[in-house]
């Protein structure tokens, strides 16, 4: 990723919980064929 991105993310997520998080990582590995078993 590059830092632009980085950066974005971090807005995003900053007043985010530790739930919404999870979900949040969640959705961009599913999006990306990522699956953690």
């Amino acid at each position: 990723m590059d830092e632009l991105m980085l950066e974005i993310i971090l807005e995003l997520t900053e007043d985010m919980t530790m739930e919404q998080l999870a979900e949040f990582r969640e959705s961009i590995g599913d999006e990306k064929g990522v699956k953690n078993e």
